[in-house]
């Protein structure tokens, strides 16, 4: 198993603060640091932006709205550091389901600020844009699916 090693102002860190032999997967999915933070960021930076952009024009909505950004990447964190006592599979389908949770609590509080109506006509006419919520159960399907195909099968196996 890999040993993981942080740097800090080009010394290594103390082997007791970084010392995590992470849970082997039993399919495709393998702990790795850039693919839980590129997920992470990239699944819920959305959500910091709405936020930002809801505080002037409907600062209730926003603090929760800045909530469902915050409250998945803190369990993002704390999956990542019990990434020894849990499975990678398990791990990324639970947190996907709780971005989509948050990002429908999010979507709520847009629609109730007024304002998803608003960038929903500016951008896609009068279609009601909680379909893209889809997005979250599709990623899971997928990866489901990835999962249980042999692991390296069409990639290069190390």
């Amino acid at each position: 198993m890999d040993r993981i090693v942080v740097f800090f102002n080009g010394e290594e860190l103390p082997s007791g603060m970084t010392d995590k032999v992470a849970q082997k997967g039993s399919g495709r999915f393998q702990w790795s640091a850039g693919g839980w933070f590129g997920s992470q960021i990239g699944s819920t930076f959305w959500l910091l932006l709405l936020g930002i952009l809801l505080v002037p024009r409907s600062p209730g909505p926003a603090v929760i709205v800045l909530g469902c950004f915050l409250l998945p990447n803190v369990i993002g964190l704390v999956i990542w550091s019990r990434r020894d006592h849990l499975a990678p599979y398990p791990a990324i389908q639970s947190f996907i389901a709780i971005v989509g949770v948050a990002s429908l609590v999010a979507f709520v509080c847009w629609d109730r600020s007024g304002y998803l109506a608003e960038a929903s006509r500016q951008v896609q006419g009068s279609r009601s844009p909680y379909w893209i919520l889809l997005i979250f159960p599709a990623v899971m399907v997928m990866f489901h699916f990835m999962n249980r195909g042999k692991q390296g099968e069409g990639h290069d196996s190390k």
